[in-house]
């Protein structure tokens, strides 16, 4: 799976070798003069994975 969340604040979940989108969601939060707090992001990586 591909995680990733745009500058705009969209959350997706695209499958890696298929190129399928699981899902697409916007997130909660302040994106650009909207209201709510911040959204930041950053890869994580554990047991091997990124």
């Amino acid at each position: 799976m591909d995680y990733e969340v745009s500058a705009t604040g969209i959350a997706n979940c695209i499958h890696a070798k298929s190129g399928e989108e699981i899902y697409r969601e916007r997130l909660p939060g302040k994106v650009r003069g909207g209201k709510g707090g911040l959204i930041y992001a950053f890869p994580v990586r554990a047991d091997g994975n990124l």
